[in-house]
């Protein structure tokens, strides 16, 4: 058997090798000249939380994480919190999560707006003037009239997002670390809801210093600004971005990078290098929320 040949074979036999040990939704293949890791995306109903619950490890910051949804209160001011047990026909509201405030306002310095929460995702109010500060309800496309078709609408579709459709949704991640070459991250995107804007982020084990957090802490725009993703009328998306360092192959003073993910924007609205404006009231849970992640590791 030719040298090309044994090399050949056992290159593919470390791949499977690396697939076995890295669990089926994960695997990384590497060789001398690269490394290459996919993985599938997790539905989250917030950073770090599906239903109430961590969906992962995150490094120093162990199960760290707060949710960015409710389920709508028909009966009162506040939204019910989501959990297992919590109905799939339960229409999403907005929530924000106490283990936010706490983790990155810790001093109270910003207020959530009480008519703010236990709103309906489609009903999030949107920016409508150029300083950002007059936010109202935008209608459907198609309930403006002729008269009125100059005023800004709703994309279509805007039906009510329920619980079971959040959890459709799904994605694939490829990161790509090549000799000589910029290092690629790819996500490939599905089940989003339609026709709307999302975000994408970078969350790094800096190592954990205590709470509270400035700013958003360890996030930082995946691949740099812009960072922003619209989904098309089916909710299919992709976002390809090169890197400034190869997250499976880390050079001292680099920092592991723990997780991807993807937020929502039920207020239409682009925070630039932040997910939001707390200073302006505007909060993970009230105008953006968490739909997947991509967890990331190098083992």
């Amino acid at each position: 058997m030719s040298r090309n040949r044994i090399n050949k074979l056992l290159s593919i036999s470390l791949v499977m090798l690396v697939m076995t040990v890295s669990g089926a939704g994960s695997a990384i293949a590497k060789d001398s000249d690269s490394y290459v890791f996919k993985s599938k995306g997790m539905v989250a109903t917030g950073f770090n939380r599906l239903l109430g619950e961590p969906l992962m490890s995150l490094g120093s910051f162990g199960g760290f994480g707060y949710s960015t949804l409710g389920v709508f209160n028909r009966d009162g001011d506040f939204p019910h919190r989501l959990t297992h047990k919590t109905k799939r026909s339960s229409l999403l509201a907005t929530y924000v999560d106490d283990a936010f405030l706490d983790s990155f306002q810790g001093d109270y310095r910003y207020t959530v707006d009480p008519l703010s929460l236990n709103v309906p995702l489609r009903d999030v109010p949107s920016n409508v003037d150029v300083t950002g500060l007059n936010f109202q309800k935008i209608l459907p496309i198609t309930k403006n009239e002729t008269y009125t078709q100059f005023k800004p609408g709703q994309a279509f579709p805007f039906f009510p997002i329920h619980l079971k459709h959040w959890l459709k949704a799904k994605g694939k991640m490829t990161i790509k670390c090549k000799k000589g070459k910029v290092p690629v991250v790819k996500l490939s995107m599905s089940n989003l809801i339609p026709n709307r804007f999302y975000s994408v982020w970078a969350f790094f084990d800096s190592g954990f210093t205590g709470f509270p957090m400035n700013d958003f802490g360890p996030v930082r725009p995946l691949g740099g600004l812009p960072n922003m993703l619209v989904t098309n009328y089916s909710g299919k998306a992709t976002f390809k971005r090169a890197l400034n360092f190869c997250p499976l192959d880390l050079q001292d003073g680099e920092v592991p990078l723990s997780t991807i993910f993807v937020m929502f924007h039920s207020n239409q609205q682009f925070g630039g290098v932040v997910p939001t404006f707390p200073e302006t009231g505007k909060f993970p849970g009230n105008a953006a929320h968490v739909h997947l992640h991509f967890p990331v590791s190098a083992n």
